[in-house]
C-alpha cells in the first residue's frame, strides 16, 4: 500500500537560490510550452550538504522508496539528492568544453538536494512557505521568524523542512521532495547587486559627459550639483 508522505527535515547546511516569496520560479520547461499563470511557478530552496550527510539522506529515503514504491517500480528513475558539478577550468580561468561543445565539470565534494512547492496550493490558495528561528519554545515547538521584506540569500545556513512524497507516473518514477519551512541558523540577506570594486584610473576625458550634472565625484552629502 503506497503512502502518501515522508515528514523529512534536512541535514543543516547552506541553503541557496532561496525563492520563497513573490511570483516564485517558472517550473522546468524545456519545451517552452508553459504559460505565465500562477499554477506553472514554484517556490524552491536548495540546501548543500556533505557527502557523509548526503550518504544518511540517501539510505532513508531509499528505505521509504523500496517500502511504499508505485506496483510494478524498481529504481528510481532520478535521484533528488546529487553531486554538485562544477566546470574544469583552463589556465585562463576559463570553462572547458568537451569535443561536442559542452563544459567539462566536475564535482566538488558537495551534495545538493532541492525542495519545492507550488505558489498555489489547495483550491488555489496562496502558498506561504514559514521561516522559523533556530531555537525551539518551551514545548519543543518551532518558532516563526518573521523577515518582513527581506529575503533568504546564498550563504545563509539551515535547515529545509517539508515532505518526500513518491512519483508514480509512469516512466519518470521517484521521490519529490515538497518545501514547507525554512528554518534559520545564520541569516544572509540576498542581494541582487554586488559593489563593484575598481581601481583609480585617473583623470581621464570623457568628452561631453563631463557637463552632466551630477556626474561628478560624491561627498556626505550626495552628488554634486
Amino acid at each position: 500500500m503506497a503512502k502518501d508522505y515522508l515528514t523529512f527535515a534536512s541535514p543543516l547546511g547552506t541553503l541557496e537560490w532561496v525563492t520563497i516569496v513573490g511570483t516564485g520560479k517558472k517550473k522546468y520547461d524545456p519545451t517552452n510550452t508553459l504559460s505565465d499563470e500562477p499554477k506553472n511557478f514554484q517556490y524552491t530552496a536548495t540546501i548543500i550538504m556533505n557527502k557523509d550527510e548526503a550518504e544518511k539522506v540517501k539510505v532513508d529515503l531509499l528505505k521509504f522508496w523500496r517500502e511504499f514504491k508505485p506496483a510494478g517500480a524498481t529504481k528510481q528513475t532520478y535521484e533528488i539528492v546529487k553531486e554538485v558539478m562544477v566546470p574544469v577550468l583552463d589556465a585562463a580561468g576559463k570553462p572547458t568544453l568537451d569535443e561536442d561543445g559542452a563544459k567539462i565539470t566536475k564535482p566538488n565534494g558537495k551534495w545538493s538536494m532541492i525542495a519545492k512547492t507550488g505558489v498555489l496550493g489547495w483550491k488555489d490558495k496562496p502558498t506561504v512557505v514559514e521561516t522559523f528561528r533556530p531555537n525551539l519554545d518551551k514545548y519543543g515547538k518551532l518558532v516563526p521568524l518573521n523577515l518582513g521584506d527581506k529575503e533568504i540569500g546564498n550563504g545563509s545556513t539551515g535547515v529545509i523542512h517539508g515532505k518526500i512524497g513518491i512519483n508514480a507516473f509512469g516512466g519518470n518514477e521517484g521521490l519529490m521532495f515538497y518545501l514547507n519551512g525554512i528554518q534559520l541558523l545564520k541569516f544572509v540577506e540576498r542581494s541582487d547587486s554586488e559593489e563593484i570594486a575598481g581601481a583609480d584610473l585617473g583623470e581621464g576625458d570623457l568628452g561631453d559627459l563631463d557637463e552632466i550634472e551630477g556626474l561628478d565625484e560624491t561627498n556626505e552629502d550626495g552628488p554634486k550639483v
